[in-house]
């Protein structure tokens, strides 16, 4: 059987991505994704009770804060380039091209 982690935020789903070595694939997939995140949330309001059936109950609700807006996908988008250390070496990236100016 599969071992569930409670998930109660961005932050949990963040974690756990890191902790499973996810973070590329899940990066790219959000950024794909961002651009439909409307109809996705219009898709969402529509099977929230397939979801609950499918994912469990607690799971929904950060899908639901997800879906929100664009502006939650780039959030979750940042705390995982944040807790996989890409965000530290894209600073350390723009500082040496900004040093070599």
């Amino acid at each position: 059987m599969l071992k569930t982690e409670p998930i109660q935020s961005l932050e949990d789903v963040a974690q756990i991505l890191v902790r499973r070595r996810m973070v590329a694939p899940a990066i790219f997939f959000l950024e794909c994704f961002k651009p439909l995140t409307g109809v996705a949330r219009e898709l969402y309001g529509v099977t929230e009770g397939v979801q609950r059936a499918l994912f469990g109950s607690e799971l929904v609700p950060v899908i639901g804060k997800l879906l929100s807006s664009s502006e939650r996908v780039e959030e979750l988008i940042v705390l995982l380039e944040t807790a996989s250390g890409c965000g530290e070496l894209k600073d350390d990236a723009r500082n040496k091209e900004v040093r070599a100016v």
